[in-house]
């Protein structure tokens, strides 16, 4: 995340995260003021943003159930990101979130 430097305790979350996706085939990385998206060869699959000052939030366009680790999320009209899993360690950067993760960008691929 941009911002991780002003949050260091956030910047391990992010890292795992970009490591999985330079790990994987077919992500692509943007980096952007704020946040990471994720894109598949087709459209962008996840967001990490920081959501305060302890949680790091991966927003998801993914159609499955709200249940578990991965939250419903309120979204306006036309948008796509209603799922999301919240985290705040490193720890918490599990085979559960990368399979969600792994299960959104084939979804959107």
């Amino acid at each position: 995340m941009a911002d991780h430097a002003s949050h260091p305790a956030l910047r391990p979350i992010a890292d795992a995260f970009l490591a999985w996706a330079a790990e994987t085939a077919g992500v692509e990385i943007q980096m952007r003021k704020g946040y990471v998206s994720l894109h598949s060869p087709r459209r962008k699959f996840a967001q990490v943003t920081r959501a305060n000052n302890t949680t790091v939030d991966v927003a998801l366009r993914l159609d499955a159930p709200a249940e578990g680790r991965l939250e419903p999320v309120k979204v306006r009209a036309g948008e796509f990101f209603d799922r999301r899993v919240r985290l705040t360690s490193v720890e918490e950067v599990d085979d559960e979130v990368l399979g969600i993760l792994a299960k959104a960008l084939h979804r959107n691929s």
